[in-house]
């Protein structure tokens, strides 16, 4: 096992390199200017009221909003540093920092690679999870993950590193445009888990690849987790609500907390940082 900063590794000519999709920013931007584009010419073709103009330049306004989201996402999904995971020759390299990071020092450690004999085995995790949202509603999501197993001493340096890359930054930096919840990679049950958000090949292309390189790959298995619910062992709730947090998904984080111990979005959100400082 080995730590790398972003500046001092590359990929080799021969890696197949895992990244978070581009496409459905630049399908977000095309629709936004296309609804954009017709406003304009029903707004200019047309003899409008006041009333009926206001609301034109009010849509023209938040679509405009959307339109600079979409650019946003699509210059970080285009930056050298949007890629999860490289499979390559001498081993396998991890990303945990968050490409949505991307303005965090780019010195950082935030790279490791293991070697494929490191790897005792992998599989693949689809895991269906159903909340309620904050309107009540109850939600389904799917998460496909890639989960490996390493020695206990691997697992051991991955967790400092993984601690350290949580804490280091995340006072100072909070108007720097970093997500701080998004962590595309977790320990969990002493194994690395690898969350497949959005990412191109997909996880079972993965797991065929390693069978390729000598690693042993276990058969695949799906959880389902029904948190829309209150549960009777709260210990549980908080390692989902935790995983939950961690891979970026704070909105469904949050319901749940407020589900299962009655409280308000405040309270809730209070309740999921405490968490979150006492599992780094």
């Amino acid at each position: 096992m080995r730590f790398y900063d972003i500046k001092s590794y590359s990929h080799s000519a021969d890696s197949v390199v895992f990244r978070n999709k581009k496409l459905s920013a630049v399908f977000g931007g095309i629709i936004v200017l296309s609804f954009m584009a017709l406003l304009i010419i029903c707004w200019h073709r047309g003899k409008t009221p006041p009333f009926a103009s206001f609301v034109i330049w009010t849509t023209e306004l938040f679509l405009l909003l959307c339109l600079g989201l979409s650019v946003k996402l699509l210059r970080q999904a285009t930056l050298p540093t949007n890629w999860l995971m490289a499979i390559a020759r001498d081993g396998l390299y991890l990303k945990y920092r968050s490409y949505l990071n991307d303005k965090l020092p780019a010195e950082d450690m935030q790279i490791v690679r293991l070697e494929y004999d490191e790897i005792l085995s992998c599989c693949t995790v689809v895991r269906q999870e159903t909340v309620l949202s904050l309107n009540k509603s109850r939600r389904t999501k799917i998460i496909g993950t890639l989960e490996l197993s390493a020695p206990a001493a691997c697992i051991e340096q991955l967790q400092q590193a993984l601690h350290q890359e949580r804490n280091t930054h995340k006072h100072k930096n909070r108007r720097a445009g970093a997500v701080f919840s998004d962590y595309p990679i977790t320990i969990h049950n002493q194994a690395v888990r690898i969350i497949f958000n959005n990412i191109r090949p997909s996880i079972y292309a993965a797991a065929e690849m390693l069978r390729q390189k000598g690693v042993a790959v276990l058969e695949g298995r799906n959880e389902k987790t029904d948190l829309s619910r209150k549960a009777a062992d709260t210990d549980d709730v908080d390692k989902d609500i935790l995983s939950m947090a961690q891979r970026g998904d704070t909105i469904a984080a949050i319901s749940v907390i407020r589900q299962t111990y009655d409280t308000d979005i405040a309270e809730a959100k209070k309740y999921l940082e405490d968490l979150m400082a006492d599992n780094v």
